[in-house]
């Protein structure tokens, strides 16, 4: 709810980004099954403190030791759900060539619209940079032509069937997370009639959708 900016409103309407919150609970869910064995896989070594201090070396991610606590794989869970949510969900409504351009993964300084937004001067057209354009030819090459992308939670989960826990939460994750796809579908319809844009990367996978939908997911996933 964080992410989507929900924390604050007390009744979100059901439209709020597209319905991604109804992906919250079952990313969750499985996360915390998913933590809870991480833990007991990592009990006779130094998994979690090596991810830690990854996490650390790799990114500003000055909270990376919370990865490691609690006794039953809160930490991770809390990191994995993020991941998932961000990754599978948030990054799919984003859009990559969009993306690309914003100070977040391309603009390197974003001074130079101080000025629109001050009122001085009405637009500002700064040029793109060289890894700004290769980056968004690269990702939009990389996609072009899928039809049908894949979707968080397809699987396989190699190795799960040795743990029927997992087995048995992946299972789930993925009936779960159809069921949050087919809701975003009920109530967004798939009429695109009169250039009307839904979240149809939301839609289950089946559903007919305009080409180029599929480029904004595999990006990602």
């Amino acid at each position: 709810e964080e992410i989507l900016g929900m924390e604050k409103l007390k009744n979100a309407p059901k439209w709020w980004a597209g319905g991604a919150s109804k992906f919250v609970k079952p990313i969750s869910e499985f996360s915390k099954v998913v933590g809870k064995n991480v833990v007991k896989e990592a009990e006779e070594g130094d998994f979690l403190k090596q991810l830690g201090v990854q996490l650390s070396s790799l990114t500003a991610f000055s909270d990376a030791a919370r990865v490691t606590q609690g006794s039953r794989g809160e930490g991770f869970s809390k990191f994995f759900t993020n991941v998932m949510f961000v990754c599978g969900i948030m990054h799919t409504a984003i859009y990559a060539q969009r993306e690309a351009l914003t100070p977040l993964m391309g603009r390197p300084e974003t001074a130079g619209l101080a000025p629109v937004l001050l009122g001085a001067q009405i637009a500002h057209n700064p040029p793109a940079s060289t890894a700004q354009v290769y980056g968004a030819l690269a990702s939009f090459a990389t996609t072009l032509g899928y039809a049908s992308a894949p979707e968080l939670g397809d699987g396989p989960f190699p190795g799960f069937e040795r743990f029927p826990a997992l087995a048995k939460a992946a299972a789930k994750f993925q009936s779960d997370l159809n069921a949050s796809r087919q809701d975003a579908l009920d109530f967004f319809g798939a009429d695109y009639g009169n250039k009307v844009f839904l979240p149809a990367y939301y839609y289950p996978k089946d559903t007919p959708k305009p080409f180029g939908y599929g480029i904004v997911a595999t990006t990602y996933i």
